[in-house]
């Protein structure tokens, strides 16, 4: 009898490493622009803030499996409209992006936020 709880206790870990979802696997897809969150002396109220967000309100961004990353935004910056290669670092707590370089601070099934140094928070939510 102990024997078959081992075994079943075991199999029920076993299956549950092979659920996991990697950082990879929960960046595939594509994503919408949420909003910027400004350090504490920027208020989201101000214009910088508002005129940012306003900026960058329809931009789509998409991972592949591939590596392969793109970028569109129909009626904004052109300089939104982009497609290169992304990259998971080993450690899994950053992704670059092209050239560019950015801490995941959270990622979810509905939410990847972004921080570069230096620079307010990007969000985006995961489109269903």
């Amino acid at each position: 009898m102990p024997k078959a709880i081992i075994l079943s206790f075991l199999l029920f870990v076993f299956s549950s490493f092979q659920n996991r979802l990697t950082v990879k696997d929960k960046l595939i897809g594509t994503w919408v622009f949420e909003n910027f969150d400004y350090p504490n002396y920027v208020s989201p109220d101000s214009k910088e803030a508002k005129e940012a967000n306003r900026a960058n309100k329809g931009l789509t961004i998409t991972f592949m499996q591939d590596d392969k990353f793109s970028s569109i935004q129909h009626e904004g910056m052109k300089e939104n409209n982009t497609k290169t290669s992304y990259k998971v670092s080993k450690d899994n707590k950053y992704l670059t992006i092209g050239t560019e370089t950015s801490k995941i601070e959270r990622l979810d099934e509905n939410y990847l936020t972004l921080y570069v140094e230096g620079r307010p928070t990007i969000t985006f939510r995961k489109k269903k």
